[in-house]
C-alpha cells in the first residue's frame, strides 16, 4: 500500500480517511472497559466465595499487578 501525506488532502477528505480509525479507537477503548469492568465483578465474586476482606482482595490484586 502506497502511503501519502495527509496535508495534501481537503479538510473532507482528511476527516472520512480519520473516521474509520476513530471508530477502531473508540471500540477497542469500550471493549478495554468492558473487560476490566468484568474482571472486577468476577474478583468480587471470587473474593466473597472465599471469604476475602477488601484488603486481602487489594493485596492480591497489587501482588498480581507486581508479577506482571
Amino acid at each position: 500500500m502506497r502511503s501519502f501525506p495527509l496535508a495534501r488532502l481537503s479538510l473532507r477528505s482528511r476527516v472520512s480517511f480519520a473516521k474509520p480509525k476513530a471508530r477502531e479507537v473508540a471500540s477497542i477503548q469500550y471493549d478495554t472497559k468492558q473487560l476490566t469492568q468484568t474482571e472486577e465483578q468476577i474478583d468480587a465474586l471470587a473474593a466473597r466465595l472465599w471469604d476475602l476482606t477488601d484488603k486481602e482482595l487489594a493485596e492480591i490484586r497489587r501482588s498480581l499487578q507486581e508479577q506482571g
